[in-house]
Order: C-alpha cells, then structure tokens, then sequence
C-alpha cells in the first residue's frame, strides 16, 4: 500500500520475479547499488519483468514497489542520476522512478501540519514538484502502456492535489478497465475519498463493494478492505476514541498483517499509553514493512531514548530527520553535537543532520544550521551567517529562528543593531502563538518605542478593519 507516508516495502526480504525462465534475487541494496554505479540498462530490464506479475499476485506487487520505493530514495545531492538514466535509456522505467522522486519530494515539501499551519511556501514548491512529477508519470505511461499500475495510480494522485478531480476519475475509470482492477490505483482513490479529502465512509464503501463486484478475483481487495479500516482508525484516533481506534488497528492488520501504517498507528497509541514492549513489537512490524515510516520511526526512538541503551536511537532518529520530522532533529542533534548519553561528538555528523533536515525541507534544519555558525560547531563561529540562516528558517515559519534572529538584531550580537527588524521578527512570532515574545518586546523596548512600534500600530489596523467593516455596509469603500 502506498500512502501519504511511504510505500508497502519490506526491508531485507528477496525480491523474487521469474525473467526468462531464470530467477532473479534482488535486495533493496542491490537496486540502490546498480542506480549508483549506472547500471541503467540492467535496471530497465529487472523492472520491466517486474511490472506484469504485480498486476496478480500481492508477493510480485510488493517486490515491485520495494524495487521503485529504494530506487526513488536517494538523496537529493545524487538526484541528477535520476537524469542520466533518463538520458541513457529513455525508458518508462527512469521516467517512473524520476517521477516517484519527485512525488514523494511534494509530500516533504509540503509536511504533516494541517493546511492553516503550513507556509504558502511550502505549497508552492509542492506544486512545482507536482507539475515535473506528472510530466513523468505520463511518459511512463505512454512508453509503458496501460498496463502501469503505478503510472495510473500516480497520474490520479497528482491529478486529484492539482485540482483536477474530473480528469483523475476519467482516468480511474479507463485505467480499472486496463488493469482489471489494479491494486495500486484503487488504493489511491480510496485515500482520496476520505471524508478529510471531500468523501465520505459510505462512499468508500461503495467503492469497495462495486470493485469486488467487478473484479471478485483481484488481490488487491484484502487492501483496500484494511486500508478503510486503517482510516477510519486514524479518523477515531484524532477524535481521541482510543478504544475504537485500536479496534480499527487491529482490524486493518488483521485483514492485511504488512499494514505497516496500522502497525505504527498502534504503536504511536502504545507510546501514549506508556507500554513500551507494545512500542517495540509493533514499530518492529512496521518499519520491516516500510524502513522510512515516521510514525513508526520517532515512536521506537522514544522508547529507545529512555532505555539503557539510549544511542541504539540514533540511527533512527536520522531516517526520521531524512523523512521530515522536527521532533528527531531537536532530539538528534543535541546528541551528536553535544555528546549527550556519553555519545562522541561528530561536529561533521551534526552538519550533515542539518543538512538532511533542509533536503527534508523542514525550517528547523535552516535554524539547525544557523546554530552551528552561532556556536561555531565544526567551523569558525560567523554570527553573521548564523543571521541568514535563523532567518531563512524565521522566513519559513519556524518561530524559534524569529526569536533568536530578533534576539541577534535588538542586541546586536555579531550584527548591525536593528531595532525595527527586531520589532517586526518578535511580532511575527507573537503573531504565531509564542507566548514570550510580547515579555522580550517589552524588556528590548523603551515605554515610548513599544507605544510607537506595538501598540499604535495594532491600534491604527483595528480601527481601519472597523471602517472597512462600517462603511462597507453604507456601499462605501475604505481606501
């Protein structure tokens, strides 16, 4: 199953295809390995072979999306190999896997917080993201035939966040036909029919009920059977019904044991509950089905970081940083850097930390950066740089990196004095719920100059809003 978090990918077992008769082994490494040394043509042909019995058999399915989701995961220093293979073979499959980097890069881009939350930014590049990904997948459809699962699947995803709902349905509908159901396209769908996506469950349902009916031999409806009860766990999980939703977890991996989303969905409500071997098992589960889940990876690291042997969190506090969470970087990095838990500090590892926490395009990896040139860990302190990078992160939305960057500018801390830039930093981040930020206004400011910079300005707005409002109602307008 793939969702807005990963793939259905198990780490370590065989992939196992039959290709001219001989059988082909290959592990995630060893697709990583002939992407890195360029074996492009050698790639074309494992993956062709590949995409046929992923249409009727869940083993052949999963190999394949192993296959697709190592391939898609380099890091985005190397992802110029993406074009070369492009330019080397021109097959369907470099179009696919350039796209699928692309499409998982818009989800990064765009993060976990709710809509409200998120820096237009952040939209705007997983548009961008978007638009290169769909070219790509359309490519690979055509040079692949109808027969691509993942294209469909892709191009109806895309399609659906683009806002072109109409244009994704006309290609579920032609795409089912051609697939005789497919497996990954109908799991895509479903996701966008939950009510958070403008469906409803008894639309789900529906879905569910006609594709059985329609195509009662196909493998994949064990799926899409345990992914409806996966989101409805996760619906009863944010309406904080815990019983019913570990009820609904349970479920999920009941229909569908490599559910590595319900696996991590009861170990994020073990965490809560405090039953660390809970914690263990079931993030052991998930992260052997899908090694880059989030969930799965911060919940394990938790339990870890409590326990005798702290520093076993480390390498999954890394993968977590690498998929975008800011929980593992603030927990990370004081390890690496400071030497917490008796750990020897890497200043080289701490910059490479911040870096994958920006390829991430998480804010706090620019505020992360930022503090090594404040600091001056692994480099000579620059106090001015230290400023560009709080402020690439402040600019981004991260209210800490608004606070230490005003903090330089009011005190002139290595930087030019700045009051005014100061002034509008702290009401930034005031203005995004930091309860200290009106205390450190007040400390920095004479009575006058918050008058004058604070309160006459919030005055001056609130009554223009009123004369907006007033004369709006007379039909006159407010210049």
């Amino acid at each position: 199953m793939r969702t807005m978090g990963g793939l259905l990918l198990v780490l370590g077992l065989l992939v196992t295809v039959q290709a001219q008769g001989q059988e082909a082994a290959w592990t995630r490494e060893d697709f990583v390995a002939q992407l890195e040394s360029k074996n492009f043509h050698s790639l074309d042909e494992q993956l062709t072979v590949m995409q046929e019995p992923a249409l009727a058999d869940l083993s052949a399915y999963r190999a394949y999306a192993r296959a697709v989701d190592a391939l898609a995961g380099v890091r985005p220093l190397n992802a110029a190999l993406y074009d070369e293979w492009v330019a080397a073979t021109g097959s369907g499959a470099a179009y696919l896997v350039r796209g699928e980097f692309q499409r998982k890069r818009a989800w990064l881009a765009r993060g976990s917080a709710y809509a409200y939350q998120t820096h237009p930014d952040a939209f705007t590049r997983m548009k961008q993201l978007l638009t290169s990904a769909r070219e790509d997948f359309r490519v690979a459809r055509d040079k692949l035939g109808p027969r691509c699962d993942w294209c469909a699947a892709s191009l109806i995803e895309v399609d659906i966040l683009n806002g072109q709902r109409s244009r994704a349905v006309a290609q579920l509908d032609a795409s089912l036909r051609d697939l005789a159901g497919g497996i990954l396209t109908p799991q895509i769908y479903l996701q966008f029919l939950q009510p958070k996506w403008g469906g409803s469950w008894p639309e789900m349902e529906r879905f569910i009920s006609g594709l059985t009916k329609d195509y009662p031999a196909n493998p994949g409806i064990k799926l899409l059977q345990s992914d409806y009860a996966y989101y409805k766990a996760v619906a009863l999980h944010q309406a904080q019904r815990m019983q019913e939703a570990y009820g609904q977890y349970e479920l999920a991996t009941q229909i569908n044991p490599d559910h590595a989303g319900a696996w991590a969905g009861m170990a994020s409500m073990a965490l809560a509950a405090d039953k660390d071997d809970l914690v263990l098992m079931a993030t052991e589960k998930a992260l052997a089905l899908t090694p880059g889940n989030e969930n799965a990876l911060t919940a394990r690291a938790h339990v870890l970081l409590k326990g005798k042997t702290p520093l076993d969190a480390v390498p999954l506090l890394e993968r977590a940083v690498g998929v975008g969470s800011d929980w593992a970087l603030e927990a990370l990095l004081p390890i690496v850097a400071s030497g917490r838990y008796g750990y020897k500090p890497d200043m080289q590892r701490a910059a490479q930390i911040c870096q994958d926490a920006i390829d991430a395009f998480r804010p706090g990896g620019f505020a992360c950066t930022g503090g090594l040139y404040y600091f001056g860990i692994g480099r000579a302190v620059d106090k001015p740089k230290a400023l560009e990078w709080f402020v690439a992160a402040a600019d981004r939305g991260f209210v800490r990196a608004m606070m230490d960057a005003a903090l330089m500018l009011a005190r002139g801390d290595g930087v030019p004095r700045d009051t005014d830039r100061a002034v509008a930093l702290w009401l930034k981040a005031r203005d995004a719920g930091e309860s200290s930020a009106d205390g450190l206004l007040r400390q920095n400011l004479s009575t006058w100059q918050y008058f004058s910079k604070v309160t006459w300005p919030a005055w001056k707005t609130r009554l223009s809003d009123l004369l907006k409002r007033v004369l709006g109602r007379w039909g006159l307008a407010w210049a």
